[in-house]
């Protein structure tokens, strides 16, 4: 008893000592000039928040001799054990990288509070009566439509950061969901969204709420987002409505955005040198693929399969998130940033407004892929489709929705214009006739008969002569 004592009295001091220490840290810091002051505010504000809660967590341990190395922090609103899927950890918010799959620069994008704490609300779906808002081509949309856009995404910018409904912070959700800032709820693994099933239908829920923020900043319960449609020959630049304030974003690519050109869609860092005409046909020929050709099984167009548990991780992206998806990001993000930033990495990407009109884009290709398959519920696993994440409302409320409550656009009361997806009829012309290519198959397979006997009659031969 009094060796676990004196244990306990070392593991006080080192944790008191430990404490201090990192608070003395954070006061050096705000002596330095930086460049990101919310950035750093914010997180030390969460250190110095933790680092209190564990001390009250490890201090009343010590008291009752029952120290335990695996406490942490505790919400003040516990949610039920959860019995499939993933969540995030709300109270494990932490410092993440750049591009998590580069382990790159170090940076902090969580909330200026902790979201546990906050009161959640389980997701309820529109009421059926409401009317569905139909999202439209953003290279077509007339000025009444970019007024008032650009009325209600001025005033989401100039909210502050405190408030959820603020540009900054919808631009940050996209950061900590997507680099890695919270841990899988009962486990110390990171949480990503990207490269597994989750890509779709966390960004579906994604621009659903923001979409209906904007949409109550200017109250017209019709407003919808515009889609970028980069998949059709007309569409292939980036919309005009985009080189206009507030939805200009001056971190963009120079050869590809301030000089227009028509988008390659599995654009890999690589400038191959085509005619707008060559690059509309290969453009063509890429959505062919990855929707319809090389996307025939869930896995392929969906994305690996990313479970809760030690082995439950996993790292596949679908086709389309790898083409055009990560493509256009690339395209677009400014050549000159390190890291193509905005749009060029997970962290900034959805500081720039043209994000929304990518993605929602990509929701739409979703949309068109299922078509396809008639419909048909693509994954029944329950890990899947009770998997949950969190979104601020246009109430500022935290909701908690899960998968399956995004896989039906009509219940979310929104749709997209229906265009013609020209690319359906893309399928690659083969490369030889095929009345020769079956008669160059039957040649190859012939002469492999004729080889083989060859070979018979040779042994025959040597067994004879032996």
């Amino acid at each position: 008893m009094k060796g676990n004592r004196l244990l306990h009295a070392v593991l006080f001091t080192f944790i008191i000592v430990g404490l201090f220490g990192s608070l003395q840290v954070i006061k050096d810091s705000n002596n330095e000039e930086h460049t990101h002051m919310r950035e750093q505010k914010n997180q030390q504000v969460s250190i110095i928040s933790t680092s209190f809660l564990w001390f009250k967590n490890i201090a009343s341990s010590l008291a009752f001799a029952d120290w335990q190395f695996n406490k942490v922090p505790v919400s003040k609103n516990p949610e039920k054990p959860q019995k499939f899927g993933i969540s995030p950890n709300l109270s494990s918010c932490h410092s993440s990288f750049a591009n998590p799959v580069l382990v790159s620069m170090p940076v902090y994008c969580c909330p200026p509070n902790i979201e546990s704490d906050e009161q959640i609300i389980d997701f309820e779906f529109p009421d059926p009566s409401e009317q569905l808002r139909i999202r439209k081509r953003a290279h077509m949309r007339d000025s009444d439509y970019i007024a008032k856009y650009a009325s209600a995404l001025s005033i989401m910018k100039s909210l502050p950061y405190d408030d959820p409904r603020s540009f900054a912070r919808q631009a940050d959700v996209h950061c900590i969901y997507c680099t890695g800032s919270y841990n899988k709820k009962h486990s110390n693994e990171f949480l990503n969204v990207h490269r597994s099933w989750f890509f779709f239908p966390w960004h579906r829920m994604y621009i659903y709420f923001h979409e209906r923020i904007l949409a109550s900043l200017i109250d017209d319960d019709t407003f919808s987002l515009s889609f970028w449609n980069w998949d059709t020959p007309a569409g292939m630049v980036m919309p005009d409505m985009y080189f206009q304030e507030p939805f200009l974003d001056t971190e963009r690519s120079d050869k590809h955005i301030h000089r227009p050109r028509v988008v390659n869609l599995d654009y890999n860092l690589v400038e191959i040198n085509r005619t707008s005409e060559e690059q509309i046909s290969h453009n063509l020929a890429v959505m062919y693929h990855q929707v319809v050709s090389g996307a025939k099984k869930m896995e392929l167009f969906m994305g690996c399969i990313y479970k809760s548990g030690i082995n439950g991780s996993c790292d596949g992206a679908g086709t389309v998130e790898q083409a055009p998806h990560d493509s256009l990001h690339g395209w677009v993000g400014k050549e000159s940033n390190r890291y193509l930033e905005h749009m060029g990495v997970f962290y900034a990407a959805a500081r720039d407004p043209i994000f929304f009109a990518h993605h929602a884009n990509l929701d739409r290709i979703w949309n068109v892929w299922e078509e396809l398959r008639n419909n048909e519920p693509e994954i029944v696993d329950p890990d899947w489709l009770d998997s949950y994440f969190f979104f601020h409302n246009e109430k500022s409320q935290l909701v908690r929705i899960k998968v399956r409550d995004v896989l039906n656009m009509t219940k979310l009361r929104y749709g997209y214009e229906k265009v013609d997806n020209l690319w359906l009829n893309a399928r690659p012309k083969p490369s030889m006739d095929p009345t020769m290519a079956r008669h160059a198959l039957n040649t190859k397979h012939n002469g492999k008969k004729r080889k083989k006997k060859f070979k018979l009659l040779i042994l025959e031969f040597n067994k004879i002569r032996h």
